[in-house]
């Protein structure tokens, strides 16, 4: 239920009543508010009081532009969580507050947090059931397993390269050792021609395989020195190795968000991701990693991100009806749909992988977000007619907000607190 009503921004007796009732929600969770310092209400009379108004959910667009419209001052918007010695943190996604001026009854101090980057996961996670240091611990056997097969077959490579480029300096050898006669035949050029692109591409692959080789046998070399489990996944997590891309996909969800004003993130396939022709502020919404440095952890760090904030998340590869009519079913939890996963296997290819059969890495991250409490459906997807927009929304949206879109969608309005790419 909402903490505040439309004429909380009107009446300066009901804005101050509802927050004072509202301020003992706040703990460690992060929600959004939105601050204005200077806020004309409409009574008494003008007054002009700095007002702070938040929720559990995402804020009512209309709450948000009544604010702007009523603002003589500074408007700012983002996140706030109660720290451990109970003093409010704001985090800033728009706008600017000092610690100096934000004056609000009711809380006596006020600490400004780091605008970028990834939420904090001691203060902030409101529960997050992905652990980060949990999942390095969980994955880090998989990479070097993976790693060592591929330092493996890179020195095979390299083995066979240096036979190629002996084969090559010896044919290119006996090309320029006929005679002159003999150069001016087309096929001798062509010949000639051919022996300097074999040479460029085996020097272009040896160089490719010895990356992989200076990249990964050091760290597998101190994997293998290391004592404990939490040692050799520090190793595998270096920044460095596979660790440096999960401060930045962590911090994604929270840098789309804020460049484009709503919490909202894509999953599904790579084809389909990029068939929604997202703008560059837009693509932080989907995961991007360089392909030699994704591991499932990575991959657990952009989910962790996304929940952090609470966002929702649009599916766009499309699932099968069986599956959707599965979805949809209240009640949902991650050990159902897990077990669901499980029964149907290749007849759902988009939760499945049948080349490891395995549940699929979407499966995974579905599976996260039941965990957390989030739950799926369906509504008509405003740019293709006959086609639906799959979502999965937090649990702090209740299922009427379907019935809201669907509404605002017939009468070509923008939906209240929703956008969709």
């Amino acid at each position: 239920m909402p903490f505040f009503k439309l004429d909380s921004v009107d009446n300066k007796t009901v804005y101050e009543s509802a927050k004072n009732q509202a301020l003992r929600s706040i703990g460690e969770k992060s929600i959004p508010f939105i601050y204005s310092d200077k806020h004309e209400f409409l009574l008494p009379t003008k007054a002009i009081a700095p007002l702070f108004l938040f929720e559990t959910s995402t804020l009512d667009t209309k709450f948000v532009s009544e604010i702007k419209k009523k603002a003589k001052g500074t408007v700012s918007q983002g996140f706030c969580y109660r720290n451990e010695e109970k003093n409010l943190v704001l985090r800033v996604a728009s706008g600017s507050i000092s610690e100096s001026t934000f004056k609000i009854q009711g809380i006596p101090k006020v600490v400004i947090a780091k605008k970028d980057g990834p939420m904090p996961a001691a203060k902030n996670t409101g529960g997050n059931p992905i652990s980060i240091e949990k999942s390095k611990l969980e994955q880090y056997p998989d990479v070097v397993k993976r790693q060592t097969a591929k330092v493996k077959a890179a020195k095979e490579r390299l083995v066979e390269l240096e036979i190629k480029k002996k084969e090559i300096a010896e044919t290119t050898k006996k090309l320029n050792a006929q005679s002159a006669e003999e150069k001016k035949d087309p096929a001798w050029q062509l010949a000639m021609d051919a022996a300097d692109q074999a040479r460029v591409s085996a020097s272009e692959e040896t160089l490719k395989q010895r990356k992989i080789v200076s990249f990964a046998e050091p760290m597998l070399k101190k994997v293998e020195s290391a004592k404990t489990d939490a040692e050799k996944a520090a190793i595998v997590f270096d920044e460095a190795k596979f660790g440096g891309p999960l401060k930045e996909l962590e911090g994604t969800a929270y840098k789309a968000m804020k460049d484009t004003d709503d919490a909202i993130m894509v999953l599904g396939r790579t084809s389909d991701t990029w068939a929604l022709q997202m703008t560059d502020k837009e693509k932080a919404r989907a995961l991007v990693v360089e392909p030699d440095k994704y591991t499932l952890t990575a991959n657990d760090a952009f989910m962790k991100g996304g929940l952090d904030i609470k966002a929702r998340f649009h599916l766009v590869s499309e699932f099968k009806p069986a599956t959707i009519e599965f979805l949809k079913k209240p009640g949902i939890n991650k050990t159902k749909f897990l077990e669901f996963v499980e029964k149907t296997k290749d007849a759902e290819p988009g939760l499945w992988n049948a080349q490891s059969k395995t549940p699929a890495v979407s499966a995974r991250e579905l599976a996260q977000l039941f965990e957390d409490g989030y739950w799926f459906g369906l509504y008509p997807d405003p740019k293709n007619k006959g086609k639906n927009i799959q979502m999965m929304f937090p649990r702090s949206l209740k299922p009427d907000v379907l019935e809201q879109i669907r509404k605002f969608q017939k009468s070509n309005l923008k939906p209240v607190g929703t956008k969709t790419t």
